[in-house]
């Protein structure tokens, strides 16, 4: 599993760490350089052996050297990894990377033997379902599996509902986050990764009383209220509600959609009736941008919903942003089973 943190090392016990038996038979200590035939290497074992805070450092590559003088004794505590050799291309929408079958390509099994690998994007990534991360690395079984991200093209999550028109509103629904990571990671961004849009929240109905003067009876004049438009990132726009009153009822407006280019507008709706002349409704909230929140309804209308995290990352992962690109929506940390 790991060999011996002090004492001497065997050669045996180094052939039998780093490779599927220990015959001695034509093996060569010089196979164990870094980069040499049984410690592979690849983008990602390159960042992380660069860089002494990783937590597996330690472990997996203090010491080790790429030529030159090498001795047992500096593969006192180490143990095997797998550097995956092949990047694994993903775009499209939730687009999700199995860490733990790239974990278990390696021969041996258990925590102690961590796998490294790269994930680049080859087109768009984005989320079309509310909730869900455009891209994402699943948990991992091993203490240090480390994937190295590299972003070329967009990643982008979902854009909230917006809210319905109604007496007080509705609320906007949020946005979706554009990342989720759940393994250690070192993060080249060379595009955008933004969270959708927070829906705006649904306009609240209006009610006037008033006296017609031909009749003297009391009549209400009422308007439903106007739905919230949909976050940018295909947020889709909330529907107006009912009107509060029995006569003279007007429907406020649907908030519009959101798209991949802008938000939804909020909802109005105006009437005209002879009594009233123009007569309107509060309008709803419009959708939030990139990462941003939606507005809020009008006239007591709720609030929208918050926009979408561009990186969400699990609690106690070892995350570095190599390269950061655009940013759009906040960055979080979360427990594992909170998302």
């Amino acid at each position: 599993m790991t060999l011996p943190a002090s004492g001497a090392i065997k050669f045996s016990q180094l052939e039998s760490e780093y490779t599927q038996s220990a015959s001695n038979s034509n093996i060569s200590f010089s196979e164990f350089y870094y980069n040499g035939s049984k410690l592979l290497a690849n983008d990602a074992t390159n960042a992380a052996r660069g860089d002494s805070s990783h937590p597996g450092y330690a472990s997996h590559f203090q010491n080790i050297p790429s030529s030159g003088e090498i001795r047992m004794s500096w593969f006192r505590g180490k143990s095997a990894y797998y550097a995956r050799q092949s990047t694994v291309s993903v775009s499209g929408n939730i687009a999700s990377v199995d860490t733990q079958a790239i974990e278990n390509e390696f021969w041996k099994s258990g925590s102690a033997y961590s796998a490294f690998f790269k994930i680049q994007t080859s087109g768009a990534c984005s989320s079309n379902s509310d909730g869900f991360a455009a891209l994402r690395t699943q948990s991992p079984n091993r203490n240090y599996t480390t994937a190295y991200i590299v972003t070329q093209h967009t990643v982008s999550g979902k854009g909230g509902k917006g809210g319905r028109g109604k007496n007080g509103g509705s609320k906007g629904e949020n946005g979706s986050q554009a990342l989720r990571i759940r393994t250690h990671t070192y993060l080249v961004n060379n595009s955008s990764i933004r969270g959708g849009g927070g829906g705006g929240g649904g306009g609240n109905s209006k009610k006037n009383n008033y006296n017609e003067c031909y009749c003297c009876n009391e009549t209400n004049a009422s308007i439903s209220g106007s739905g919230g438009g949909g976050g940018i990132g295909g947020g889709s726009g909330g529907p107006h509600g009912s009107p509060p009153g029995a006569n003279f009822q007007y429907n406020g407006g649907n908030g519009g959609n959101g798209s991949s280019s802008s938000a939804g507008n909020g909802g109005s709706g105006c009437a005209y009736n002879v009594v009233l002349g123009t007569y309107c409704s509060h309008n709803g909230g419009n959708g939030g941008g990139w990462g941003q929140s939606g507005s809020s309804g009008s006239g007591g209308g709720t609030g929208g919903g918050d926009g979408g995290a561009s990186i969400v990352k699990t609690n106690g992962m070892y995350v570095v942003k190599i390269s950061s690109g655009t940013l759009q929506g906040p960055e979080v940390s979360r427990s594992q089973n909170s998302y």
